[in-house]
Order: structure tokens, then C-alpha cells, then sequence
């Protein structure tokens, strides 16, 4: 929220509004047309005429002293502001509706501005006189309230645009009763079984006993003759310490 118009700027000196607090509430206007009976009608001035009841309620409030922005440079001057207003839910607040019955709710959102004069000369703007006066600005707004989007509203009412190939709502869910539900024993898929290529036989080489038996006793004969026994076994003769070995003759020797 800007409020302009705040400066109004002399010869010498100047004039400005200062903002020194805000206030505002939302406010629910109730009334209602009690229409009288046919007994009663003469009372209240004839047929087709009712009391009416009006009631008046703060559903939610506020102030603030400090969080806006001053600029008397600009031309005018402006203050900027922003707040949350919001409603208290232990009021329990009712909805805009309006009843052909003579059933009405509305609400409007009240602010109210206090701002004090003071002045001060162009030369020097830090010295500020107040001069005492004050004002309160007061504005209204209507302000339609509703329930939360999803609570209580048609899903058909807040969907988005749909195309031809989209449905107006997603698919219904039912649940199935007692003797509807029937539980049959499993047969097989009813799709067919896929055809698979018969494979090629391969011829395998068959061991019979007799040749098993035969071939174990010719490994165990090889086993056996390869087998080395005591007898076997023969060591080199070496001649005895005492007596010299033989020498071969020698070509001298041989000559004499």
C-alpha cells in the first residue's frame, strides 16, 4: 500500500504527514429478515414484512508501528507499506452468501492511518517541529471470503479446462460386496504355450561295467610295474681305502 501526497512543500518551510501507526480489522456484517406470521402480520405493518437483525463482528485485527518506508525526497513524498491481515479461526467466521430469504453476510477489510503534522525548513530537513495536529485516514475494502479450495467444493468446479480426449473426472472405485465376490480355483493361463524347436540328439560314448572293471586293472598293472623294488636298486663299487686305485700305463712305461 503507497500513500502519496504527503509533502507540502513552501517558499521557506515545509509540511509533511508522518505516519505513526496502523490499524486494521476485518469486520463480518450479518443480518437476517424475520418474517412474521399470519397472526402477527398486523404488528409489524402487513404481509410480506419481517424484523430485520443486523449484527456487526470483528473477525480478526491488528496494528503496526514500524515496518514502513518514508521518502519525502520524491515529489509529493510517499509512504510504502505491506502487511498480512489475516482472520482468527476461533471466531468462527461464517462465508459470503446471500439468501433470497433475506439471509445476508458480508465482510470488509477497515484500515485506519494515524498520521501527525510537522514542519521544517527546506534548507536544513533535520530540524523537525511537530506542530500537534494529528489525522486519521480511514479506508474500506469488501473482501470476499470463502471456505479453503478443496473442502466441500466439487472436483468437477475446480478442475482446470479439459480437452476432448480428457474426461470431466478421474475413473470411479466401487467395492465389491460379499456375494459378488466369488473365489474360483486356478486353471492355467488361457494363453497358449509358445512352440519351441526340437533340438538335435548328440550321440554319447557308454561305459559298461565289464570295460570300467577291465581298464581299472590295467592302470593298477601299469602302477605295479612301475614300482621299483630293493633288488633294483644297485650302488657303484668303489675300491677299499687301503689299496691304491689302478692307473692307466702311461706311454713311457709302454716304450720300456
Amino acid at each position: 500500500m503507497t500513500l502519496s501526497g504527503v509533502v507540502d512543500k513552501g517558499d521557506e518551510t515545509q509540511t509533511r504527514w508522518r505516519l505513526r501507526k496502523m490499524m486494521w480489522r476485518i469486520e463480518e456484517h450479518q443480518k437476517i429478515v424475520s418474517t412474521a406470521c399470519t397472526k402477527h402480520a398486523h404488528k409489524i405493518g402487513g404481509e410480506n414484512k419481517g424484523v430485520l437483525h443486523q449484527e456487526t463482528r470483528i473477525i480478526g485485527h491488528n496494528e503496526e508501528k514500524s515496518g514502513w518506508k518514508t521518502d519525502f525526497d520524491t515529489a509529493g513524498g510517499e509512504i510504502t507499506m505491506q502487511f498480512d491481515a489475516s482472520i482468527n479461526p476461533s471466531t468462527n467466521p461464517v462465508c459470503d452468501m446471500e439468501a433470497p430469504g433475506g439471509l445476508e453476510v458480508k465482510h470488509n477489510l477497515v484500515i485506519e492511518l494515524i498520521v501527525a503534522e510537522e514542519f521544517c525548513p527546506n534548507r536544513n530537513t533535520r530540524l523537525i517541529t511537530p506542530t500537534g495536529a494529528a489525522r486519521v485516514l480511514r479506508m474500506q475494502f469488501n473482501l470476499h471470503v470463502t471456505e479453503r479450495s478443496g473442502l466441500g467444493i466439487s472436483w468437477d468446479e475446480e478442475m482446470p479446462p479439459v480437452y476432448e480426449a480428457v474426461p470431466a473426472s478421474p475413473p470411479g472405485y466401487f467395492k465389491l460386496d460379499d456375494a459378488r465376490s466369488v473365489m474360483e480355483d486356478y486353471q492355467g493361463s488361457p494363453l497358449p504355450l509358445p512352440d519351441y524347436d526340437e533340438l538335435e540328439r548328440m550321440e554319447s560314448l557308454r561305459l559298461d561295467s565289464d570295460s570300467t572293471h577291465s581298464s581299472t586293472n590295467s592302470t593298477s598293472n601299469n602302477r605295479g610295474r612301475m614300482r621299483f623294488t630293493v633288488d633294483d636298486l644297485v650302488t657303484e663299487q668303489t675300491p677299499p681305502p687301503s689299496e691304491p686305485a689302478s692307473r692307466a700305463p702311461s706311454v713311457d712305461s709302454t716304450r720300456q
